[in-house]
């Protein structure tokens, strides 16, 4: 049995067991992963996937502000599999 610990709040709350068990679930991911792109690079293959209508511009200002809500400013330029 695994067992998971989360430190951090969720809309402003500070994230119980109710609370991750109301509104969080783990989504098992299998796909292929791009290991060879950055942080940044990764971010922007998926926004190309959800708004391929959207100007190159747009489409960096998404992940700009993707990566600042995420956290991962720090990380962009690192490549992903080292994670």
């Amino acid at each position: 049995m695994l067992i998971y610990t989360c430190i951090g709040t969720l809309n402003g709350k500070q994230i119980t067991k109710d609370i991750f068990t109301k509104y969080c679930c783990l989504v098992e991911q299998i796909d292929n992963h791009r290991a060879f792109l950055t942080c940044r690079e990764t971010v922007r293959y998926a926004i190309n996937f959800y708004n391929p209508d959207s100007s190159d511009q747009q489409k960096d200002r998404e992940v700009d502000e993707l990566l600042s809500k995420l956290g991962l400013e720090g990380c962009a330029g690192l490549l992903v599999y080292l994670y």
